[in-house]
């Protein structure tokens, strides 16, 4: 938010938190519909008391291999992202240096 802030002397917190809630709710589905089909990937019957051996590891995997792997994947995302601590020190001044300039210019 500080990043957009800076470069375009706007305030836009409500829309970003609205645009957060929209991916969450996106990826919720998306969640849900990637379960259905790893089921169906591993022959899951609805109908059978006791599962087969592949369908308790495909269940198994999909509760614990499978978001490992995504986590994983979201941590390096985060890792390799260019904001560093120094950076965003440099951004926060910045921004009250223009409050106190009276240049942060909020628009509607």
């Amino acid at each position: 938010m500080k990043w957009m802030n800076l470069k375009n002397s706007k305030r836009r917190e409500a829309v970003i938190t609205s645009a957060s809630k929209i991916v969450l709710r996106l990826s919720n589905t998306f969640a849900a519909q990637m379960l259905a089909i790893v089921l169906m990937l591993f022959d899951y019957d609805q109908t059978l008391q006791i599962q087969s051996e592949k369908t308790l590891i495909g269940i198994e995997c999909s509760l614990t291999v499978i978001p490992g792997i995504l986590f994983l994947t979201g941590a390096l995302l985060v890792k390799l992202y260019p904001l560093s601590e120094k950076k965003h020190a440099r951004i926060v001044k910045v921004l009250q240096r223009r409050k106190i300039n009276g240049s942060y210019v909020h628009k509607r």
